[in-house]
Protein backbone atom coordinates (compact mmCIF):
# COMPACT_ATOMS: atom_id res chain seq x y z
CA UNK A 1 0.00 0.00 0.00
CA UNK A 2 2.90 2.63 0.89
CA UNK A 3 4.57 1.45 -1.74
CA UNK A 4 1.59 2.73 -4.13
CA UNK A 5 1.39 6.11 -2.36
CA UNK A 6 4.90 6.75 -2.54
CA UNK A 7 5.43 6.05 -6.32
CA UNK A 8 2.52 7.92 -7.47
CA UNK A 9 3.56 10.78 -5.35
CA UNK A 10 7.34 10.50 -6.38
CA UNK A 11 6.49 9.35 -10.70
CA UNK A 12 2.39 10.22 -10.61
CA UNK A 13 0.40 7.34 -12.02
CA UNK A 14 -3.32 7.59 -12.39
CA UNK A 15 -5.52 5.78 -10.26
CA UNK A 16 -8.98 5.25 -11.16
CA UNK A 17 -11.46 4.08 -8.65
CA UNK A 18 -15.28 3.35 -8.92
CA UNK A 19 -18.13 4.18 -6.52
CA UNK A 20 -21.89 3.31 -6.61
CA UNK A 21 -23.68 6.74 -5.28
CA UNK A 22 -27.22 8.13 -5.29
CA UNK A 23 -28.04 10.99 -7.26
CA UNK A 24 -31.42 12.57 -7.22
CA UNK A 25 -33.14 9.52 -6.30
CA UNK A 26 -30.90 7.67 -8.98
CA UNK A 27 -28.61 4.65 -8.76
CA UNK A 28 -25.03 5.92 -10.65
CA UNK A 29 -22.24 4.59 -11.82
CA UNK A 30 -18.75 7.01 -10.87
CA UNK A 31 -15.57 6.17 -12.43
CA UNK A 32 -12.80 8.87 -11.47
CA UNK A 33 -9.19 8.96 -11.65
CA UNK A 34 -7.66 10.30 -8.53
CA UNK A 35 -4.34 10.08 -9.93
CA UNK A 36 -1.69 12.60 -11.40
CA UNK A 37 -1.30 11.13 -14.93
CA UNK A 38 -3.98 9.91 -17.52
CA UNK A 39 -5.57 6.15 -17.54
CA UNK A 40 -5.88 4.76 -20.84
CA UNK A 41 -8.36 2.12 -22.00
CA UNK A 42 -10.50 2.21 -18.56
CA UNK A 43 -12.61 -0.95 -18.20
CA UNK A 44 -15.36 -1.56 -15.19
CA UNK A 45 -17.24 -4.70 -14.40
CA UNK A 46 -19.72 -5.27 -11.50
CA UNK A 47 -20.41 -9.18 -9.93
CA UNK A 48 -22.92 -9.87 -9.99
CA UNK A 49 -22.95 -8.84 -13.28
CA UNK A 50 -25.06 -5.73 -13.58
CA UNK A 51 -26.87 -7.14 -17.20
CA UNK A 52 -27.84 -9.93 -15.26
CA UNK A 53 -29.10 -7.38 -12.19
CA UNK A 54 -30.99 -4.87 -14.19
CA UNK A 55 -34.79 -5.47 -15.01
CA UNK A 56 -35.34 -3.72 -18.08
CA UNK A 57 -32.17 -4.34 -20.13
CA UNK A 58 -32.62 -2.59 -23.51
CA UNK A 59 -30.44 -5.53 -25.71
CA UNK A 60 -30.05 -2.22 -28.32
CA UNK A 61 -28.73 0.16 -25.93
CA UNK A 62 -25.42 1.20 -25.31
CA UNK A 63 -24.04 -0.88 -21.93
CA UNK A 64 -23.06 1.46 -19.13
CA UNK A 65 -19.22 -0.33 -19.24
CA UNK A 66 -17.91 -0.10 -22.49
CA UNK A 67 -14.07 0.62 -22.04
CA UNK A 68 -13.55 4.09 -21.51
CA UNK A 69 -10.44 5.74 -24.06
CA UNK A 70 -8.71 8.37 -21.76
CA UNK A 71 -9.75 9.02 -18.52
CA UNK A 72 -7.64 12.65 -17.68
CA UNK A 73 -6.36 12.71 -13.95
CA UNK A 74 -9.58 14.47 -12.41
CA UNK A 75 -11.57 13.01 -14.69
CA UNK A 76 -14.92 11.67 -13.36
CA UNK A 77 -17.77 10.09 -14.99
CA UNK A 78 -21.29 9.25 -13.98
CA UNK A 79 -23.58 6.65 -15.65
CA UNK A 80 -27.36 5.92 -14.36
CA UNK A 81 -28.01 2.36 -13.86
CA UNK A 82 -31.32 2.51 -12.36
CA UNK A 83 -33.81 4.43 -10.11
CA UNK A 84 -34.15 4.09 -6.47
CA UNK A 85 -37.24 3.51 -6.50
CA UNK A 86 -38.85 -0.34 -6.58
CA UNK A 87 -35.40 -1.01 -6.98
CA UNK A 88 -34.99 -4.87 -5.30
CA UNK A 89 -31.55 -6.07 -6.71
CA UNK A 90 -28.26 -7.49 -5.09
CA UNK A 91 -27.32 -4.46 -2.38
CA UNK A 92 -24.08 -5.47 -2.33
CA UNK A 93 -21.24 -5.47 -5.41
CA UNK A 94 -17.65 -6.00 -6.50
CA UNK A 95 -16.56 -3.70 -8.40
CA UNK A 96 -13.10 -3.92 -10.49
CA UNK A 97 -11.81 -1.49 -12.88
CA UNK A 98 -8.45 -2.46 -15.16
CA UNK A 99 -6.49 0.23 -17.23
CA UNK A 100 -3.53 1.08 -18.67
CA UNK A 101 -0.90 4.73 -17.69
CA UNK A 102 0.60 5.80 -19.96
CA UNK A 103 3.50 3.75 -20.10
CA UNK A 104 1.50 0.77 -21.40
CA UNK A 105 1.43 -0.87 -17.77
CA UNK A 106 -1.61 -2.48 -16.56
CA UNK A 107 -3.37 -1.86 -13.17
CA UNK A 108 -6.36 -3.72 -11.71
CA UNK A 109 -7.88 -2.57 -8.28
CA UNK A 110 -11.59 -4.26 -7.20
CA UNK A 111 -13.58 -3.35 -4.19
CA UNK A 112 -16.51 -4.08 -2.25
CA UNK A 113 -19.47 -1.45 -2.99
CA UNK A 114 -22.31 -1.28 -0.74
CA UNK A 115 -23.78 2.17 -1.93
CA UNK A 116 -25.09 4.53 1.20
CA UNK A 117 -27.67 4.77 -1.42
CA UNK A 118 -29.27 0.89 -0.54
CA UNK A 119 -28.82 1.70 3.08
CA UNK A 120 -31.23 4.54 2.63
CA UNK A 121 -33.26 2.84 0.88
CA UNK A 122 -36.68 1.79 2.94
CA UNK A 123 -38.81 -1.47 3.18
CA UNK A 124 -42.34 -0.14 2.84
CA UNK A 125 -43.85 0.36 6.41
CA UNK A 126 -46.05 -2.45 7.86
CA UNK A 127 -49.39 -2.45 7.23
CA UNK A 128 -51.83 -2.46 10.20
CA UNK A 129 -54.49 -4.85 10.59
CA UNK A 130 -57.95 -3.01 9.78
CA UNK A 131 -60.35 -2.28 12.57
CA UNK A 132 -63.69 -1.50 13.38
CA UNK A 133 -65.00 1.37 15.16
CA UNK A 134 -67.66 0.12 15.27
CA UNK A 135 -69.41 0.35 19.02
Amino acid sequence: MWSRIVRRLLFGAPDVVVSLDAERRLLVLVVENVGSRAAHDVAVSLDPPWDEVAADVDPDAATPFAPIGVVPPGGRFRTVLAPLDGYDGPRTFESRVRFRDDRGRTAEARAVQTPEAFRRLREPPPREPLTSQRE
